[in-house]
């Protein structure tokens, strides 16, 4: 049975420019697209060959494949976040598929993370999947096996004899594939491009339907969960409204330490709801308690030193003037993301006139005491 015949039309698209020139008139399964064999493909656990690919003057190697060589789809910098949000954010690569100079032949578009031989010290791809953007990736059904077998059922299930012996048309684009894929294979996403936010929580969101469970993927450590900790700074309600979609409170912990300054009467009724009442009860704690906690830190005034000649009762008052003074100042825009050093500023400010020397030791000692209490008090869920 001819492989081409079994292809979905819709499956390939034509694009404008070839990279590499391949036929596949010789082969009878995707498997083979790997390596010409005369025998019948059997899965093995040899690296595949730097020859990956067969073209009309012979092989082309690895190393013309390899994803430094196919960054002509670029990376657009110029983002709010900061982050580098990717033009084309799967950063495929074409060629040319049939005969040179044949009337029949056409192009497929691929991804230069999961191209013939990008892992090398995997067997050859046994599983080409093209995704929603026509963008085929070559992948290993049994490193996806053994991280999910219902995720690999699940892709199979697209396929349209059922097996890995055809192309599988799955339904999702490049983009949201990438990361399943990545997650699947225990590897970074963001070694070209970091995926934006939106295009994280679909795929998220994703997982369950696929087969991919968040909380065995989404763990400190994992590629994933380090790539979510990149947005935090920048998107830290997307994480946390996440987190509590998907109860994965190790995430949840990290995103909430970026939420001090934000204001909670902005979430909606839609983002409460999509994060679930815990995580947002959590959340309201977390502010309200830390404001509780300042509050009882500034109400402890210095105590002053022991009596003396030059310095009695009645002048060490200055001292306790000048905290409440500070406590005024600070009172009337206390946060949960009180800064430190604006505490400081503020009560340095209010003591400057403190003319006793034992008295400035001991009104600066409590500044300090304030400020390290305040910086050990917690600040995540």
């Amino acid at each position: 049975m001819n492989w081409i015949a079994d292809i979905p039309q819709g499956s390939w698209s034509p694009l404008s420019d070839a990279t590499t020139l391949v036929s596949l008139s010789e082969y009878s399964s995707p498997a083979e697209l790997q390596s010409p064999r005369s025998e019948p493909y059997q899965p093995t656990s040899t690296p595949a060959s730097p020859s990956i690919l067969k073209s009309s003057d012979g092989y082309v190697t690895e190393s013309s494949l390899t994803p430094n060589v196919l960054r002509s789809s670029g990376c657009d910098s110029d983002t709010d976040d900061g982050l580098c949000s990717p033009k084309q954010p799967n950063m495929s690569a074409q060629m040319s598929v049939g005969a040179p100079g044949a009337e029949n032949s056409f192009q497929i578009e691929y991804s230069t993370s999961f191209y013939p031989g990008s892992h090398p010290h995997e067997a050859d791809a046994d599983l080409i999947i093209s995704s929603s953007d026509n963008v085929h990736f070559f992948a290993h059904a049994q490193i996806i096996h053994r991280t999910s077998p219902q995720m690999l059922q699940r892709i199979l299930s697209f396929s349209p004899t059922g097996t890995k012996d055809a192309v599988v048309c799955f339904p999702l684009d490049s983009e949201t594939l990438d990361i399943l894929l990545h997650t699947a294979y225990g590897t970074s996403c963001a070694e070209h491009c970091i995926p934006s936010i939106d295009i994280c929580v679909d795929a998220i969101d994703e997982m369950k339907r696929y087969g991919l469970d968040p909380h065995a993927v989404i763990r400190p450590g994992q590629p994933l969960f380090d790539l979510l900790l990149k947005h935090a700074p920048h998107h830290p309600l997307e994480i946390y409204i996440l987190a509590g979609h998907h109860d994965l409170p190790d995430l949840a912990e990290r995103a909430s330490s970026h939420l001090l300054a934000f204001q909670l009467a902005k979430i909606d009724n839609e983002q409460a709801t999509r994060m679930g009442h815990r995580y947002l009860r959590r959340l309201f704690q977390l502010h309200a308690g830390r404001v509780v906690v300042l509050k009882q830190l500034l109400l402890r005034a210095p105590e002053g030193h022991p009596v003396a000649l030059a310095c009695g009762a009645e002048r060490q008052r200055a001292v306790v003037k000048a905290w409440v003074m500070g406590v005024t100042v600070v009172g009337w825009e206390i946060r949960p993301d009180t800064s430190i050093y604006h505490l400081r500023s503020v009560f340095e400010r209010c003591g400057a006139s403190i003319n006793c020397p034992e008295c400035r030791h001991v009104y600066g000692a409590h500044i300090q005491q304030l400020v390290s209490d305040w910086a050990s008090t917690k600040h995540t869920i």
